[in-house]
């Protein structure tokens, strides 16, 4: 198959409302319990948090743990 080809085969676009209960239906077939499905839902019903929920863990001693804003790219639409 050319690359043009698998092209035609996969389309994306934003996620709208009405995709949600697909996309759950996706995660509840790919992981062993519903509570694994449930808990990617509730991962990507609202990713802004307030900053005391927000925490960062530097594994190394290669600087200090990060701090300041996240900025999402635009594909993830926050």
């Amino acid at each position: 198959m050319h690359r043009t080809d698998r092209t035609r085969l996969w389309t994306t676009r934003p996620e709208t409302p009405s995709d949600t209960a697909a996309v759950h239906a996706v995660n509840a077939a790919a992981f062993e319990t519903r509570a694994e499905a449930d808990l990617v839902d509730a991962l990507r019903q609202d990713p802004e948090v307030p900053d005391e929920a927000m925490m960062a863990l530097v594994l190394d001693d290669s600087g200090p743990v990060p701090r300041g804003t996240i900025h999402y790219p635009a594909a993830f639409g926050v």
